[in-house]
């Protein structure tokens, strides 16, 4: 029914926000569910800028489940889309998360080496979270 009225992107939308609430809710099986859902909607040119937030979520959950070269991948390959589609926002999303990750296993000076470059591409949003966040991961890495 969301397909004949082209609300796809409304159903995928939705399903990416109950995953973040089942991760946020510690129920990471259930997230990857939703995920897995989500995915199964994307085609070619129907989701946009939006695959790059789903890797995003994907590579979150994984982590969260213990999965570290699973999810630090997937959160690599959301980096990827987010830099070709020059989604800022998501670019940096997906740095910190993978740079948390990495600063976690030890690998500090590779975290900075990689979220430095992503967030010295922001001229604007300095007060939004992942910036902050993102800044607070910098300094705490030197």
């Amino acid at each position: 029914h969301w397909r004949s009225l082209g609300l796809v992107h409304v159903l995928w939308r939705h399903l990416i926000l109950l995953a973040e609430i089942h991760r946020l809710r510690g129920e990471p099986d259930l997230a990857l569910e939703r995920l897995t859902e989500a995915e199964s909607l994307v085609k070619p040119g129907n989701i946009g800028l939006g695959l790059s937030e789903l890797q995003i979520t994907k590579g979150e959950v994984l982590l969260d489940l213990g999965e570290t070269a699973l999810g630090e991948a997937t959160l690599r390959a959301a980096l990827s889309i987010a830099g070709a589609q020059n989604a800022g926002t998501f670019q940096l999303r997906a740095a910190l998360g993978l740079a948390q990750s990495m600063s976690d296993h030890g690998m500090g000076a590779e975290a900075a080496a990689l979220l430095n470059p992503v967030l010295q591409l922001r001229n604007e949003g300095r007060d939004l979270a992942d910036v902050k966040a993102a800044e607070a991961l910098l300094a705490s890495l030197s």
